[in-house]
């Protein structure tokens, strides 16, 4: 009776599954396997910093590492989303993951005070392996747009990586991960489960993303990447690089006031990135009624959202009160969780589905070049003009952003689509 039972059990769950399997979407797998893989990241957040700080590194070495890190990334984001227009999307994601693997090992083996003993060497290896290797947000941001016509996939997308950046922490703060070790042990169990999404994402879609380019294309055109040479490329490309410029100058003198005005600690950055995490989740939901609240006018919502980031940043800084830093924040990151939505979907637009990984990692690159300038440029306007130096520049840079809109989006992306419809 019992070896029936377990026979007709196994069956119908063999069925079930299958059934499953032939009717879930591969861009819905794609969105749990980030959402795994930002909850394995987030997760080790308040351990990783508390134990960097406990070797006692100094703000020079610091500075170094995180200038090495967007060098590293920056060779990433350069090869991997491209490679995966050769070679397809899922082997990419699956190399992605084995590097955020490694990466984790490595910080914390080499992270320990026993096996550090001084030896700086070893923080700039166990950075290499994720900086390098892992940029799947990029190229699940290339499946996804070259599956969806409209921008409400990639909201959900963000939208699962927000709360999977909230969870992590929330997970450390109410008591359910109480060590580096725990974190580490649970980052390694999401990263398996994240894994074995890749394996029906790889059986459900086609190894090359155009096999045609794969035979045809010669092999100098890996990193000549057109539609950025374009217009709308060269549009995307300033508005990236002066977002993220901006970002990373004013990093320079953010967490240091945080400390000044509120004296933050490790607990209350927990809070916050949480708050983030939601917030940005929550921004990608609100995407496609803040669009219909703009009734389509993508000109006038990129400059609003400029205009809330200048000052939500401003504002952010320059007040003693606590409670409006976050609704500061809250137009901040909502502002910001609508503009990349609206960037990328208008990434997917300037060339072929052949280019789409180049064009989104030659993208991200452009960030990483701005994660290498940024705090270097910010800490030389601090040391010449106090706080009000790179404040005043960050402000710039969003109203350059906004103009960018006003004035260029129109002529870059409307009047050529008109002109191409008509001429069809």
């Amino acid at each position: 009776m019992l070896p029936k039972l377990l026979k007709r059990l196994r069956h119908t769950l063999t069925v079930t599954i299958a059934q499953w399997y032939h009717k879930v979407s591969p861009s819905f797998l794609l969105i749990i396997h980030l959402f795994l893989l930002t909850l394995s990241f987030s997760i080790q957040i308040p351990f990783s910093q508390s134990t960097r700080d406990s070797l006692n590194i100094s703000t020079f070495l610091q500075g170094n590492l995180s200038s090495f890190r967007s060098i590293v990334s920056l060779v990433g984001a350069t090869i991997t989303p491209r490679l995966s227009d050769r070679v397809g999307r899922a082997p990419i994601l699956v190399i992605g993951l084995v590097g955020a693997a490694i990466g984790t090992l490595f910080s914390y083996n080499f992270t320990s005070p026993t096996t550090y003993n001084g030896q700086e060497y070893l923080l700039f290896a166990a950075l290499i392996p994720s900086a390098l290797l892992q940029h799947n947000f990029s190229v699940g941001k290339a499946f996804i747009t070259e599956r969806s016509s409209d921008g409400g996939p990639l909201g959900i997308m963000g939208t699962a990586v927000g709360l999977a950046f909230m969870l992590g922490p929330i997970l450390s703060a109410i008591g359910l991960i109480t060590s580096y070790d725990d974190a580490v042990k649970f980052s390694l169990a999401m990263l398996v489960c994240s894994g074995s999404l890749l394996v029906p994402i790889f059986y459900k879609t086609s190894p090359p993303a155009n096999p045609a380019t794969t035979t045809k294309a010669p092999k100098t055109s890996f990193f000549d990447i057109k539609p950025l040479k374009t217009k709308k490329g060269v549009y995307l490309i300033v508005t990236r690089f002066l977002m993220s410029l901006s970002f990373h100058i004013f990093m320079t003198i953010w967490t240091p006031s945080l400390k000044e005005r509120f004296n933050f600690g490790p607990s209350d950055h927990g809070k916050f990135m949480s708050f983030i995490g939601l917030t940005y989740a929550l921004s990608q939901s609100l995407t496609k009624p803040i669009n219909k609240l703009f009734q389509g006018n993508t000109k006038i919502l990129l400059v609003c959202s400029a205009v809330c980031l200048a000052g939500g940043r401003i504002l952010a800084y320059l007040t003693t009160n606590l409670y409006v830093v976050y609704i500061s924040f809250a137009f901040v990151i909502c502002s910001l969780g609508v503009t990349n939505t609206v960037l990328t979907k208008l990434s997917g637009q300037i060339g072929d589905k052949s280019d789409l990984g180049g064009v989104i990692g030659g993208l991200q690159s452009v960030e990483s070049v701005a994660g290498i300038v940024g705090p270097l440029y910010g800490g030389a306007l601090y040391k010449f003009g106090g706080f009000g130096l790179p404040l005043a520049h960050v402000g710039v840079n969003y109203i350059l952003v906004g103009i960018g809109a006003l004035v260029f989006y129109e002529r870059v992306f409307e009047k050529t689509a008109a002109a191409k419809k008509k001429a069809e």
